[in-house]
């Protein structure tokens, strides 16, 4: 399979493998050659691989607990209030909560 690269990436698996196998040139030299920053010089050079890592998040943190998302759930489809209303409500249970996360 192909790897996708993001469109702003400055790098690809080629280049990236012919920075971890230059050991002679300083990360100066390497950066201004491929176009790139000191710092992504020294990240790839300091990894054992050249595939990009995955971005996605390893584990989704919830801002509502089970509780209360069953209990939005519930005031929402018995009541049928508002967003706000709703969000309002819980907010004097758990003065944590966004409106983002109702």
């Amino acid at each position: 399979m192909q790897q996708v690269y993001h469109s702003n990436a400055m790098t690809n698996v080629n280049i990236r493998q012919l920075i971890q196998g230059n050991i002679l040139s300083s990360n100066i030299e390497l950066a201004s050659q491929y176009g790139t920053s000191m710092q992504t010089i020294s990240k790839w050079r300091n990894r054992d691989f050249t595939q990009d890592a995955s971005c996605v998040p390893k584990n989704i943190v919830y801002a509502l607990s089970d509780t209360e998302t069953a209990l939005t759930i519930s005031l929402r489809s018995t009541t049928w209030f508002a967003l706000d209303d709703i969000y309002e409500t819980l907010l004097l249970q758990n003065d944590t909560i966004t409106r983002s996360a109702v």
